[in-house]
């Protein structure tokens, strides 16, 4: 939903008159909508302009603006570079250019009820997102980028198996005892950060923690970004 077409005070897209009383306030008062006061009580979908979820563009005001200085903080990426250099076996304190990945699955198996059976996208749809990325970080930056990190909420361990199959590392929270030291708030955290340290990232279409990590590795990491498609869809 737009909200400046909504809101604004000189000829906006609707005027108050042509709105409904959603309901009456908890003492039973009902007052018509009006021109003096806009009240929003969820965000999610909003949108500053005619383009509904705009957050998946990168033109996107609220993401230029205010989401691209959102840094974590030196603690937590301290942190997150000791998950990733043990799950990447690296010694040196540097860590080598590597490639994240998003797999979300757990919930977007119950969005699918056309083709359940071809909801979730295959690892192989990710391996040839991160071909490409391999192949155009090499005509950018003239490097070859062989470590693949990729994060997943999947539970089946024959996915993990594909994941070691292809070569590509991830974080074992369990192996790290992440929820015991940290709470449970930083499995996801730590997460979302090693995404955003990629120079490149693929992850998955409509999944905010994609959009919002590919965002942070195009502009704060000048790095490549691809999105791999779920659902059936090509």
């Amino acid at each position: 939903m737009p909200l400046a077409q909504k809101i604004y005070s000189l000829n906006p897209l609707t005027h108050s008159g042509d709105e409904i009383l959603m309901a009456p306030s908890p003492h039973g008062a009902k007052l018509s909508p009006n021109n003096h006061l806009a009240c929003f009580d969820f965000m999610y979908y909003a949108s500053v302009g005619t383009q509904p979820y705009e957050w998946q563009s990168s033109w996107s005001p609220v993401w230029r603006h205010i989401g691209r200085y959102l840094e974590f903080t030196e603690p937590i990426i301290d942190i997150v570079k000791g998950y990733v250099r043990r799950a990447l076996q690296v010694i040196t304190y540097e860590l080598p250019p590597f490639i994240t990945v998003h797999a979300r699955r757990g919930d977007f198996v119950h969005q699918c009820w056309d083709v359940p059976s071809q909801c979730l996208a295959p690892l192989s749809a990710y391996v040839r997102k991160v071909k490409e990325i391999q192949g155009a970080i090499f005509v950018k930056f003239g490097i070859k980028v062989t470590e693949v990190l990729i994060t997943s909420d999947e539970t089946d361990l024959a996915f993990w198996k594909e994941v070691q199959a292809e070569g590509w590392k991830y974080i074992d929270h369990v192996a790290e005892r992440t929820l015991d030291q940290y709470g449970e708030w930083y499995v996801p955290i730590i997460d979302i950060v090693a995404q955003s340290m990629g120079i490149g990232f693929v992850g998955s279409i409509d999944s905010t923690v994609s959009i919002v990590s590919a965002h942070r590795v195009e502009d704060w990491n000048q790095g490549i970004t691809r999105m791999v498609n779920w659902g059936g869809r090509e």
